[in-house]
């Protein structure tokens, strides 16, 4: 895709008790505990700063939010929707704009992570590089969901 992109990264973990079996949504918090019951969860111990994650993700505009381990990696895309971000931030597939949303009508959720990504980083509690892409040209949403799903990332 053309037009100029802003790019935000920072680092977080795969905690233990990470399942990322939410079908709506996708967490990535601060903190450093987690229960069971926290299934739209798939990063902890979160570095990003909140005021820049607002910045960068400017309402409207289309996005990436892509994870990369040393195990495999994963993308979702969405548009921009910040809302009251703070130390968790969330990725949602409907357009409801709740407290600590970050991105709206996404294409993915937690529970679209690939299985085996999930398992092993949990399971060696691995750290993640995480990126925030925004699209700031031309190119709108709408026009972005019919791109080609095939997308690759050297890590």
């Amino acid at each position: 895709m053309r037009g100029s992109w802003k790019l935000y990264s920072f680092t977080a973990k795969f905690h233990a008790n990470v399942q990322a079996l939410h079908g709506g949504t996708l967490e990535v918090t601060c903190e450093e505990r987690l229960t069971p019951r926290g299934d739209c969860v798939v990063l902890t111990h979160s570095t990003h700063n909140p005021k820049v994650l607002e910045d960068v993700c400017s309402e409207g505009k289309t996005a990436y939010l892509v994870i990369v381990t040393r195990t495999g990696s994963f993308w979702v895309r969405g548009k921009c929707a910040p809302s009251e971000v703070g130390c968790s931030f969330v990725v949602r597939k409907s357009s409801s704009k709740a407290p600590r949303t970050l991105m709206i009508n996404a294409d993915k959720a937690s529970v679209d992570m690939p299985r085996e990504l999930v398992h092993k980083a949990r399971l060696w509690g691995l750290r993640a590089f995480v990126t925030l892409a925004v699209n700031e040209g031309p190119v709108e949403y709408e026009q972005a969901q019919g791109a080609s799903e095939r997308h690759y990332y050297r890590y």
